[in-house]
């Protein structure tokens, strides 16, 4: 749904081909810390709406066309989709942050989105510290890397977005779908296949959002 409205659809700004949409899944670890399960973002089994509980968005523009990095996805019709790739974004357990000097817990997309831009900041950082060109919009490379190192991405192929009664959810499967996008990158594998400076990936790429 459209921010829990009662009919399918994706918010602006994740829709816009310029930006990289960020959808979550939840995680869960051992005690070793090492990843047991990871399912696509659907809280409302165990929490309402109004106290945390939310689902990852996801589904078809209605205004941006699809863009030259997403050409070949299965998919139907010709409209941009969301999401591009995803995090963890459960409030079971959510993430501990300071806000107004307390700590309180956070969680859904708001929390994901920042996840992936601060590890993608770092590797700007590290590239720029190599002499190289900082990364610019992530969509080109994203779908690129999904095409030739497939690996980059943890594929999540459980779980659901249904959020609203009535209105149908998309399901997560192998491959790209409408829940999580790509996945969740891997960045210590992102990391090693960032291609060099000038040189494009092979596969889906191009602007808007080019490596």
């Amino acid at each position: 749904t459209c921010a829990g409205l009662p009919f399918r659809g994706v918010a602006w700004p994740a829709s816009s081909p310029y930006l990289t949409a960020v959808g979550g899944t939840r995680l869960t670890l051992n005690r070793a810390n090492r990843r047991t399960g990871e399912v696509a973002w659907n809280d409302l089994p165990w929490l309402s709406s109004s106290n945390g509980g939310g689902a990852s968005g996801g589904g078809f523009s209605m205004i941006s066309p699809r863009p030259p990095f997403q050409r070949g996805l299965p998919l139907p019709g010709k409209r941009r989709t969301v999401p591009d790739v995803s995090a963890v974004a459960s409030n079971l357990p959510g993430y501990p942050v300071v806000f107004a000097g307390r700590w309180v817990v956070d969680g859904g997309t708001s929390a994901a989105t920042p996840v992936i831009a601060s590890a993608m900041s770092i590797l700007s950082a590290g590239q720029r510290r190599r002499g190289r060109p900082p990364i610019g919009p992530a969509n080109g490379l994203f779908y690129g890397l999904d095409k030739r190192s497939p690996q980059t991405f943890k594929d999540i192929v459980k779980g659901n977005n249904h959020f609203r009664k009535g209105v149908a959810g998309f399901r997560a499967k192998r491959g790209y779908d409408l829940t999580t996008g790509l996945g969740v990158p891997q960045f210590a594998v992102l990391a090693s296949r960032l291609p060099a400076p000038g040189r494009p990936l092979a596969g889906r790429g191009g602007l808007p959002g080019g490596g």
